[in-house]
């Protein structure tokens, strides 16, 4: 088992960069992701992703949370992806020339909203769904988005997540590089990154693509019926 940290992944010189002042008064400064973090392989992407912060910018300040869990999705390849039914009026972003790094908004159920980031690995593109943060910055305003005073149900959950961001199909086709929502690849510390199978679909169910934080409590689902990494 290896433990990661991700100041330790490799970070586009020419990112411009971004801090965001904690809820308990850390500073969270790194490089914004730009979109050729996301012209890679989808698994590769994800992976990468855990540990970085999730940035929400308001006009009454940011809305932050450490990125601790996250599926892939591997595009027309993929029976669960929503590339794969052939293009649409829905999933016409996924087949976009150059689609990485765009943000993909979907309903799940008529009622929550999902927020995903394209990725250029496969084609049609493929993308990582954002499943659950752990909330850092902004938390009294997430608290009464989700209308809970419960920390650990505030962003554990695609659907929570959204909402306590406050994420609409209005950021469906935005750029992750220029916002309003945006990834600090910035260092809160080492974690021992997990794998499991994808939650909440019903086709290939058994794909080990659903990457989070081991014994994190902000994780949606921390148990596990495979090994953590090098386990």
């Amino acid at each position: 088992m290896r433990t990661v940290s991700s100041h330790s992944r490799s970070e586009n010189p020419r990112s411009p960069t971004l801090s965001v002042r904690t809820d308990d008064n850390r500073i969270v400064h790194g490089k914004t992701l730009t979109e050729d973090f996301f012209d890679r392989p989808t698994p590769l992407v994800t992976w990468d992703l855990l540990g970085k912060v999730l940035v929400r910018q308001t006009s009454n300040g940011p809305l932050a949370g450490r990125i601790v869990e996250a599926e892939a999705y591997l595009g027309g390849d993929d029976p669960a992806c929503h590339a794969a039914a052939g293009r649409t009026e829905r999933n016409a972003i996924f087949y976009r020339e150059s689609p990485h790094g765009m943000v993909y908004v979907f309903i799940s159920f008529g009622i929550h909203h999902c927020v995903n980031i394209l990725t250029s690995g496969e084609r049609p593109a493929g993308c990582v769904l954002l499943r659950s943060v752990e909330p850092i910055a902004g938390i009294r305003r997430m608290k009464t988005n989700r209308q809970t005073n419960d920390l650990k149900q505030l962003a554990s959950g695609p659907g929570r997540l959204t909402e306590a961001l406050g994420i609409t199909k209005d950021f469906n086709g935005t750029s992750i590089a220029e916002g309003p929502l945006q990834i600090i690849d910035s260092d809160l510390g080492s974690f021992v990154p997990t794998v499991d199978v994808r939650i909440g679909i019903t086709k290939d169910r058994n794909y080990p693509l659903r990457y989070f934080l081991s014994n994190n409590q902000y994780v949606s689902r921390p148990r596990t019926r495979l090994l953590s990494n090098g386990g």
